[in-house]
């Protein structure tokens, strides 16, 4: 089986000429007639393809009939696009009093219906032609027609792709990994400057894979303390001459990817590092991950895996291939397409069967469609799928973005687009690039028919270059990196998306007018640029559905409220907008709205805005008179806006009302309310009654604001920041929202699944630990406070005296800026496990007020003793003291040794350590709170012998209790004859 090219091109525009022409037939009446041909010669053509397809093969014609048919298709669907583009100007521009209704469209202006005429006539020529040339080569029709719809036969609920899984290619690499890491972190070669090692493999081993595992490695982090990737092509020189000349400083390493070990060995400081191919166990596994992801695999298959020749690449195209496949599908496969691959060139032909069974001819079109970016280059999942849809890739209905995410899983599941996944702090980082051999498939298959219809222009050393006449009036997407200067718009009849690029040797800041001329303009990506106007001529790019701007665009022009096709407006933050906006009914991107004085551009242009989605920003909320003009925003009946900013500027009176008006719809799951003026939350906002779906509430500077609304009922709620609330006074039971929880059996739970917290107000008393629900002490021990939060940040709490204290999951505790805290009496942390510092500037400011301290189960809590211990000699007035279940940092001041020792109990440590380091660890703790320590709870292990010497030298009564000191026989003397030691 193997499908051509060219026949997924015309896959999809022959459907989608007979979907345009079923609209425009009755539309325009004047072509009415030729239109109607038109449609009948299409839909005898398309009967005719898969025969053509299977036969272009081996016969020559039929594959030049084939190419013949895809330029006058193209021809085709230029001529409907531009009698759309008459009607959408006519429409556009008519008056406004005309009555809106549906009505018949005739050209105003008799020469450009005599030159629409021509060219369809032109095209029924041509068609009329082709269909003859059909029969004589003996093309047979199929029944029916013979190309699917352009959704295709893919599966209708495609599987999310696990982010965060371990990819299959990486099997067996693990020694790899290892030997790469500890020769870099290792080497002699320390005296060098760059310390060079070549990972060295064929196409498809996994030399990247590997080179990426070394990369974040926690070994190499912590030996190199800045890191880069570089996925550029260049050559060896280009790419290591400036490094030379940035750092001369010696101990750098560098790990390169090499096909070729002669070349390798040019550059190499260090052993060269070669691949082997898997074994046919490991290859096995990596295919069956996906298609069996349980153990239930047929043992016939397995012999599938020694095709793979002990590539990963190739082992992985396998498994998606027969991804979703029938048992009798994995066998025709095998028998028919698997059982030849035996030469070097098997990852070339699994990679091209790969393509071959994708489900449909349009999906076929937006895997090549990704090579117009460069090899290595991150693919934006966004961006492909508004490129794929401007190129009419996903049909012409509402729901094209939604196709165009199904086929990026499809492609995903195949393995022709890669998934990475990086960490920055707590923030994966996730993109998408194509393995180089992909690429080049992709690439092959792109521009593979007689014109040149999709070009990544990529400059050489700053060579302009002029594209030639010929590919510039067939070009349908032009991805452009040299001066915008070199471009005559007039040329570029056939364009649908422009990718430009600024930098290097070329830096512009404006289009020229022309742009205004490319009436088959649907997307324009300036986000690399330096351009910080748009000439008034953008409002005549009727068809264009993506706008992507760059962050020195300075202001739109008013023609935009002509663009009624826009979808996705990706605009810089704060830009002023053009009037008129909610004319642009089709947009379902516009992050930032910005609410003006001006007439047309209100708070009321959101209003008819339906089918905004994902983020959105409002801010200058302050413009807004009062609950009714809110209420034009019709935000309650937006359910595709999932994040949410609403923002008063600083210092500006606002009524207080307009927040009441801009209710929420339930689906929302981020909303961030910053510089709200008034003293009380509306209902709809301080009970949060209708928002259970919020995963995230953010409110920031709301300074006359006295309380903070009902979260505790919130399931889903994982984040919570509260700054610069001044006037909040303290955090009640009305807080938890008790009648509202959620229950787990008979117990309680408040901000059940909340993660982070960050408190930021200054005028804070007091936050309570639980609701005051009842005075039933059976009930209250059943209630359960953030029980999975990870990390809390309180900063500006002046005033704070109490807070919530049970936080059992918490990872990550931030205290700056409490004056309170020296006021502080009781501290008492508990089974942190996740817990890994503890803020020295915490335990100093409350020392000397302190008169309790608990530190237990602190699992992964480096404790710095000598910090504890010098604390601890502040606080006077401390009386009990209990530490458990926590590991110390090496510390010379109190004689530990060079292994860090574990404190088990408290004041005890773990079976692992010697006595003599655990015993100076408890000597320098009491020595530290000798004066005023009052009760000592001591817990030994199976190997305790002895007492920390320095109970010997407390001055103060104290209460003793011992636990699980099973090796002491007898007490010493000295605690026996201290008459001021109650011992238990």
């Amino acid at each position: 089986m193997e499908a051509a090219p060219v026949g997924a091109a015309l896959g999809v525009l022959l459907p989608k000429l007979i979907s345009v022409l079923e609209k425009q037939i009755d539309l325009f009446r004047d072509f009415k007639k030729d239109l109607k041909k038109l449609r009948s010669s299409i839909t005898m053509i398309q009967s005719f393809l898969n025969d053509a397809e299977n036969k272009q093969i081996t016969n020559g014609t039929v594959k030049l009939w084939l190419h013949k048919l895809e330029g006058v298709a193209f021809d085709a669907d230029n001529v409907l696009d531009e009698l759309d583009y008459q009607h959408l100007s006519e429409t556009i521009h008519h008056t406004q009093h005309k009555i809106k209704k549906k009505v018949r469209f005739f050209f105003p202006r008799n020469t450009r219906r005599l030159k629409m005429a021509r060219k369809i006539k032109d095209i029924n020529k041509n068609l009329e032609e082709i269909n003859k040339e059909a029969r004589s080569y003996g093309l047979q029709m199929a029944v029916g027609g013979a190309c699917a719809p352009i959704v295709g036969s893919y599966p209708s609920a495609c599987r999310e792709t696990d982010s965060f899984s371990n990819d299959p290619i990486f099997l067996g690499r693990e020694n790899d990994v290892s030997e790469i890491v500890k020769m870099m972190t290792t080497s002699p070669n320390g005296d060098q400057v760059f310390s060079i090692l070549p990972i060295v493999g064929m196409g498809g081993l996994g030399k990247t894979t590997v080179d990426r595992e070394v990369f974040d490695h926690e070994d190499k982090k912590r030996h190199f303390v800045k890191r880069f990737w570089n996925d550029s092509k260049e050559k060896w020189g280009d790419f290591i001459n400036p490094l030379r000349k940035i750092s001369s400083a010696k101990g750098n390493g560098i790990v390169v990817t090499i096909r070729n070990q002669s070349v390798a060995s040019l550059v190499t400081t260090l052993p060269i590092h070669k691949l082997k191919e898997l074994s046919e166990e490991q290859c096995w596994s990596i295919i069956e991950a996906k298609p069996f992801p349980t153990d239930n695999v047929p043992s016939e298959f397995e012999p599938i895996a020694k095709k793979c020749q002990g590539l990963p690449l190739a082992a992985r195209m396998v498994g998606g291939l027969l991804l979703g496949k029938s048992i009798d599908e994995w066998l025709h496969i095998e028998e028919n397409w698997l059982s030849d691959l035996r030469d070097e060139n098997s990852v070339s032909k699994i990679l091209k069967l790969s393509f071959d069974y994708l489900s449909s001819p349009a999906l076929k079109k937006c895997f090549a469609y990704c090579s117009i970016y460069p090899k290595g280059y991150d693919l934006p999942r966004e961006r492909l799928v508004e490129l794929w849809m401007a190129d009419g890739f996903l049909g012409g209905n509402d729901d094209m973005e939604i196709v165009g995410n199904k086929f990026f899983h499809n492609l995903l599941e195949n393995f022709l687009l890669l998934q990475v996944v990086e960490r920055y702090g707590d923030d994966n980082i996730i993109y998408y690039n194509m393995h180089d051999l992909v690429h080049d498939l992709a690439s092959s298959i792109l521009n593979s028919s007689d014109q040149v219809r999709y070009i990544g222009w990529e400059s050489i050393d700053g060579q302009s270059h002029t594209i030639l006449k010929k590919q510039a009036s067939c070009l349908r997407s032009l991805r452009f990196n040299n001066s915008v200067c070199d471009l005559v718009f007039s040329k570029f009849k056939s364009l649908h998306v422009l990718i430009l690029t600024s930098g290097g040797h070329f830096s512009f800041d404006e289009l020229p007018s022309s742009i205004g001329e490319l009436i088959h303009f649907r997307c324009l990506d300036i986000f690399h640029t330096f351009i910080k106007c748009l000439p008034d001529s953008v409002g005549d790019l009727y068809h264009l559905q993506t706008l992507r701007a760059c962050a020195d665009l300075e202001k739109l022009p008013n023609t935009m409220k002509h663009l009624m096709n826009l979808r996705h407006l990706h605009l810089p933050s704060r830009i002023e907008l053009p009037m008129k906006m909610g004319r642009l009914i089709s947009l379902r991107t516009l992050i930032y709205f910005g609410v003006s004085d001006k007439k047309g551009c209100g708070i009321g242009e959101l209003g008819s805005l339906k089918n905004l989605k994902g983020e959105l920003e409002i801010y200058n909320l302050e413009k807004v008179h009062d609950k009714e003009e809110a209420k034009r925003a019709n935000l309650l009946e937006k359910s595709n806006i999932v994040k949410l900013k609403l923002v008063w500027r600083h210092g500006q009176n606002g009524n207080e009302s307009v927040l009441e008006g801009l209710q929420l719809h339930p689906n929302l799951k981020s909303l961030n309310i910053c510089g709200f003026p008034g003293s009380n939350l509306p209902p709809w906002c301080s009970m949060m009654s209708e928002l259970n779906n919020l995963m995230e509430i953010d409110l920031r500077n709301c300074k006359e604001c006295e309380q903070i609304p009902m979260l505790g009922h919130l399931r889903h709620l994982k984040n919570l920041y509260l700054h610069g609330m001044e006037n909040v006074k303290s955090i009640g039971s009305s807080f938890y929202g008790i009648d509202k929880c959620s229950r787990s059996g008979n117990t309680l739970l408040y901000f059940r699944h909340l993660k982070g917290s960050s408190w930021k107000l200054t005028e804070l008393l007091e936050a309570e630990l639980m609701p005051n629900a009842t005075d039933n002490r059976r009930l209250s021990q059943l209630v359960v406070v953030f029980p999975r939060l990870e990390y809390l940040k309180i900063i500006m709490c002046m005033q704070l005296e109490s807070a919530p204290s049970h936080f059992p999951c918490l990872k990550e505790l931030e205290i700056s800026q409490v004056n309170r805290l020296s006021c502080l009496r009781e501290l008492s942390i508990r089974t942190c496990p996740g817990l890994t510092d503890l803020p020295s500037e915490m335990m100093e400011s409350c020392a000397e007020s302190l008169e309790k301290l608990e530190l237990l189960e602190l699992s992964n809590l480096r404790m710095n003793v000598g910090m504890v211990t010098g604390c601890l000699q502040k606080m006077h007035r401390l009386s009990e003291l209990r530490i458990a279940d926590i590991p110390t940092t090496n510390s010379s001041k109190i004689g530990l040794s060079s292994n860090d020792c574990s404190l088990r109990g408290t004041l005890s440590t773990s079976t692992s350590y010697g006595e003599s380091s655990h015993s100076s660890v408890f000597d320098a703790i009491l020595k530290g709170s000798a004066k005023s320590l009052c009760t000592l709870y001591l817990y030994g292990t199976k190997q305790s012998r002895d007492l920390p010497e320095q109970l010997q030298h407390l001055t103060a009564p104290l209460e003793i209790y011992l636990h699980d000191f099973e090796e002491i026989e007898e007490l010493p003397d000295w605690v026996i004859g201290n008459n001021n030691n109650n011992l238990s």
